[in-house]
């Protein structure tokens, strides 16, 4: 008997949907018992906005290092002995609260990880080249198409842990 009641219970809980005129547009609407959700065609939905962010709070500053050599190995140079260091400085311009530490710590945590994956990588780096000096440019634009994937992943990061702006001040009185 308990297994029958569970199952009226599911059906009369389910989700009832339809094609309705909503404002003189056609919308599909799915019907629960405690309201109805009406869905906006696809064509129909508002850009994404961008969240606008409010003050900076804090900043983690990664400082990258890198040491290297280039040796000539027949008609390539190859990079030897990479290594990337990479120094973090860390600034509140708020006070810190624990979620603005955690969140900082994750900056620090992107930088020491991107410094170890970034020496594994540059450490395989090849390239034909006879000239010493335009393989060592050629290793430096490197370098620098690793840091810009950095910075890519500290926006990134930043971008879903958003401090919002604080809500305008009510005007009704």
């Amino acid at each position: 008997m308990k297994r029958i009641t569970l199952l009226c219970l599911i059906w009369v809980t389910a989700p009832a949907g339809g094609e309705e005129k909503v404002r003189g547009k056609e919308q599909r609407v799915l019907h629960y018992p405690f309201g109805s959700v009406a869905f906006v065609p696809q064509a129909e939905k508002p850009a994404n906005k961008p969240v606008e962010k409010g003050k900076l709070h804090a900043r983690t500053e990664g400082v990258f290092k890198v040491s290297y050599e280039l040796v000539r190995d027949k008609d390539e140079h190859v990079a030897r002995r990479v290594k990337v260091r990479v120094v973090n400085r860390e600034e509140y311009l708020s006070p810190a609260t624990p979620d603005l530490r955690d969140h900082e710590a994750v900056h620090r945590r992107i930088n020491e990880t991107e410094a170890a994956r970034m020496e594994k990588a540059l450490g395989a780096f090849r390239v034909k080249e006879n000239r010493p000096d335009q393989a060592k440019i050629k290793f430096k634009a490197e370098f620098q198409k690793q840091i810009d994937g950095v910075k890519k992943r500290h926006a990134d990061w930043d971008d879903t842990q958003v401090f919002l702006k604080p809500a305008p001040p009510n005007d009704y009185k």
